[in-house]
């Protein structure tokens, strides 16, 4: 009887995985993405300790080991490896809010990391024993598309002289902000610092501190641009035996995000293609010390000229256009201060989304979202054109926005927006990191609680 109910066990665990296997499968398109596939996705995928060999894991307790060689260690046979200066960061977005997290990362806790003397690091995946972190305020404003009122941007140079950028990537679990004077964001606060080596970004570290960022509203600046300025004023760092008290109600989705790397790799990868697109750095790929790099969108136009589009009115309406990209046929429509391109998702080159948006702005300009005054240009087109591709990539095929998201409309109202502010506008609500974890949160929360003794004995009774 007792081998009986072993093998039911044994069965109903296989059962529950497979199933779980089977919807996650199903439900996450970013697996399908090209040049997302599971094994280039994440540079420590393939490693069963997530770790990163030949490298360190940096984190706030200051702890790490000395690195060995990677490509980063190297000697570069290009000349420009070592010369090369990156623009500063500026977050791309208009909100207050995110932009106060984006600047505090690379200003405060990208700082505290160095204070420690952790130069390499790799991802460490795990929950983070990260101990106290030197917070201080920092006096945010909001940031129109390409302004520089960011603060420090944490620029320096790597142990062997080259430049090197702190692109931040905040996944966020959870945003209250029911108390202005306690706004409490918790999630996972990472850092990925990147050298320059010919055409590839070369990780110098990847950081990263779990918790709870406490965070208050200050007196509106009319300057702002809407108004609203933020300023950190602490944060709970979670450790291993601090976490699920830090998390709350939200523990789980902490867990879950802290166990899928990919999805974090693709958060990881959308904010720094918005980096270089804004600041015209065409790298090609971005690789984590010696293992397989990960593909960027184009930023060198394949396109020569617009004369190649054969861009042209088919009623002579000034409304319906068509153009040819890559042998297909796409349409474009034109009402007042709006584009909108039809089945935008699938043209994937950052240069040649440019193109398309000039050659359209010299038939019809749109203006900007500022006062009215202003046009838009071919790079903000493209910039936005890219977060309408990211959501129509990623969000889960039932969701109300991805369907929309395919086609991309090009108008004043969405200038200079992220993927995050641009999804909270169709929302309605703040973006949470769950959205993209969807079923694999309550998968892993049946997989934990599962206690198989009891399913034997209630099997026997």
């Amino acid at each position: 009887m007792n081998l009986q109910f072993l093998e039911m066990k044994k069965k109903l665990t296989g059962l529950l995985l497979v199933t779980a296997c089977m919807i996650l499968l199903s439900g996450c398109r970013w697996l399908e993405k090209p040049g997302y596939e599971p094994d280039a996705i994440s540079n420590v995928e393939n490693d069963s300790d997530e770790s990163v060999p030949d490298d360190t894991s940096a984190s706030m307790d200051g702890s790490s080991t000395d690195a060995a060689a990677g490509s980063i260690n190297g000697s570069s046979t290009d000349s420009t490896a070592a010369t090369f200066s990156f623009p500063v960061y500026n977050y791309p977005g208009t909100d207050a809010l995110y932009q106060t997290i984006c600047v505090y990362i690379v200003s405060d806790l990208a700082g505290d990391f160095e204070s420690t003397g952790s130069n390499q690091g790799s991802s460490n995946q795990g929950s983070s024993n990260q101990g106290s972190s030197n917070q201080g305020s920092s006096n945010q404003g909001s940031s129109n598309q390409g302004s520089s009122n960011q603060g420090s941007s944490n620029q320096g140079s790597s142990k062997q002289g080259k430049d090197y950028v702190c692109i931040p990537c905040p996944l966020i679990v959870d945003i209250d902000e029911s108390n202005p004077e306690d706004i409490r964001v918790s999630g996972e606060f990472w850092c990925h610092k990147y050298t320059m080596e010919g055409d590839i970004l070369q990780t110098v570290s990847s950081e990263n501190v779990p918790g709870m960022l406490h965070l208050r509203e200050m007196a509106a600046d009319e300057e702002a641009g809407n108004g609203i300025e933020y300023e950190v004023t602490d944060m709970d760092v979670a450790a291993d035996d601090t976490a699920e008290g830090i998390f709350g109600e939200n523990y789980q989705a902490y867990i879950s995000l802290n166990s899928f790397i990919s999805i974090r790799e693709i958060f990881r990868t959308q904010m720094l293609e918005d980096y270089l697109l804004l600041n015209h750095i065409a790298a090609e790929k971005y690789q984590d010390s010696t293992y397989k790099s990960v593909d960027l969108i184009p930023k060198t136009a394949s396109l020569t000229s617009a004369e190649q589009l054969e861009l042209r009115d088919t009623d002579g309406s000034g409304q319906n256009y068509v153009f040819v990209y890559d042998g297909q046929t796409f349409t474009a429509q034109y009402t007042e201060d709006n584009w909108k391109i039809i089945d935008s998702w699938k043209i994937r080159n950052a240069g040649d989304m440019e193109m398309i948006c000039g050659a359209l702005l010299d038939i019809h300009t749109i203006h900007g979202s500022s006062d009215g005054k202003d046009t838009r240009t071919a790079e903000d087109m493209a910039f936005e054109w890219m977060q309408h591709n990211f959501a129509y990539e990623h969000l889960p095929e039932d969701h109300p926005w991805r369907e929309n998201a395919k086609d991309v409309d090009l108008n004043p109202a969405d200038q200079g927006r992220t993927f995050f502010e641009i999804y909270e506008d169709r929302a309605q609500e703040r973006f949470r990191i769950g959205d993209f974890l969807g079923d694999m949160t309550v998968y892993l929360q049946m997989l934990q609680e599962m206690d198989l003794d009891q399913l034997s004995t209630n099997s026997e009774s």
